[in-house]
């Protein structure tokens, strides 16, 4: 993970968490730092645990999903200060349950199954959340807006999508558009879904997309370096993204 918004400090750093230990941030200095495993700052004793690994960081914080073994209550956002080292916000997603069920499709025999209930995304215009509506396998998406001085963290807006998650290997949002990325285990596949989120409009897109060692685990944009990021079996790839953009509304 890196810094995604604009202004957001120390954009040069990397961080990632590991599946074992959920309660550790591990912060690098950069790149190098980052691939030869060289850990600059460790973030020990986040509480709450994690729940998955479709985190985010933004604007000088840590986004998570908390882990949460109690079955009658929301699933819960936290917000951790990556300065004061310690948590100063959370908040609740609506009409969802620790019994949702985890997103997208592990497509494979053999492929591990994915224990993410909650897809935190950044783009152009901040943060937000996907994840499943129990029971019936809808995709939900919510825009958070997030204070800086209070660091408070409102839902602004949501979307209930008839598209099942469960259809698709991964998603993530660009200029307000939710696209799905067909399958994260087939070494050449497509980018089919554009969905823009404000207009209430789906795009007509064919975009082909590779997964080269065809077991990536995390695709996720980042508006700040216009980049898309994946982690396929362990390989970290960035791609440069072009587009037009959308014509104002």
């Amino acid at each position: 993970m890196r810094e995604t918004s604009k202004d957001g400090p120390e954009s040069d750093k990397y961080y990632k968490t590991r599946m074992e230990q959920t309660n550790t941030l591990y912060e690098y200095t950069n790149k190098t730092t980052f691939s030869n495993d060289v850990v600059a700052t460790t973030h020990t004793g986040i509480h709450p645990h994690f729940q998955g690994n479709f985190h985010a960081i933004y604007n000088g914080s840590f986004f998570y999903v908390a882990e949460n073994s109690d079955v009658t209550e929301h699933l819960k956002i936290i917000r951790y200060s990556l300065q004061q080292r310690k948590q100063v916000a959370e908040i609740e997603l609506p009409y969802s349950s620790q019994l949702s069920a985890a997103l997208y499709s592990t497509q494979g025999p053999g492929a591990p199954e994915s224990t993410s209930k909650v897809d935190l995304a950044t783009d152009e215009n901040g943060l937000w959340a996907i994840y499943a509506l129990p029971n019936i396998g809808n995709t939900i998406v919510v825009k958070i807006e997030t204070d800086e001085n209070s660091f408070e963290m409102t839902i602004v807006y949501g979307w209930n999508i008839t598209i099942g998650h469960k259809h698709a290997g991964d998603m993530f949002i660009i200029c307000g558009v939710l696209y799905a990325v067909d399958s994260v285990r087939h070494r050449d596949t497509k980018i089919r879904l554009g969905l823009d989120l404000y207009r209430r409009k789906l795009l007509t897109i064919d975009l082909p997309f590779t997964n080269p060692f065809k077991l990536t685990s995390w695709v996720s944009y980042n508006p700040r370096s216009k980049e898309l990021f994946t982690l396929d079996d362990g390989n970290l790839l960035i791609y440069p993204v072009k587009h037009s953009g959308l014509p104002p509304l």
